[in-house]
């Protein structure tokens, strides 16, 4: 295992600060935030939206037109006599 020199440490330490700082100007827009003293209202609203609200399975029809148009080629390549491979992976689709 290489060994480093206190300087060559501290000289790392300091080029990870000023990527840091780099990144922090890049994502707040040139400020930097320190995300435990400042609240982010919008975090939490988000927070308590997803608290109350409870989950909604989204049933739009292009699920369904995708379930039967799977359901009719299973049917149709199973009378054609296809193979029991592709047939179970077809049904697998449907899970």
């Amino acid at each position: 295992m290489p060994t480093f020199s206190s300087s060559e440490i501290e000289e790392a330490k300091r080029r990870v600060r000023e990527m840091q700082s780099r990144a922090d100007s890049y994502v707040s827009g040139g400020k930097a935030q320190e995300k435990e003293n400042i609240p982010n209202p919008h975090k939490e609203n988000i927070k308590k939206q997803n608290e109350t609200e409870m989950p909604v399975r989204n049933e739009d029809s292009s699920s369904d037109d995708s379930f039967m148009t799977i359901l009719l080629l299973l049917i149709i390549l199973s009378h054609e006599g296809a193979d029991n491979k592709l047939l179970l992976a077809l049904l697998y689709l449907l899970l």
